[in-house]
């Protein structure tokens, strides 16, 4: 029988959909990355990025938002998503959810499609 939960069903709030570009500091370097969805409670995020930092690490996030509007942020790397050796980004617990809620409601952001737009030449 199989034990452990999705991750759906461990979150204590939904997940929305919403694309802001972000930079962090990997210890070396400024990374660029994207947060692809955003708790609606302002809890966590994720982060799509090939270089993502350690569970556990301490992190300060810029998030650049809708006309230049920019937000730091810090939390904690809760995961890391992986597919087979690539890494595909991370969980991340806010420690102030307050402030991202209150950016994300002055974000004119689009939220994310869930269809991938091809195009033909």
């Amino acid at each position: 029988m199989d034990t452990e939960t999705s991750a759906s069903e461990r979150r204590r709030s939904e997940r929305v959909a919403r694309i802001f570009l972000c930079w962090f500091d990997s210890g070396y370097r400024d990374v660029e990355a994207r947060v692809e969805n955003v708790s609606a409670d302002g809890t966590g995020l994720f982060v799509r990025t090939a270089e993502p930092p350690e569970v556990g690490q301490k992190l300060g996030l810029l998030l650049q938002g809708t006309r230049r509007q920019t937000l730091e942020l810090t939390g904690v790397v809760q995961w890391i998503s992986q597919s087979g050796v690539v890494a595909e980004g991370f969980g991340l617990r806010i420690d102030e959810p307050a402030r991202l809620q209150e950016f994300l409601s002055r974000c004119t952001v689009v939220p994310a499609s869930t269809e991938a737009s091809v195009q033909t030449a």
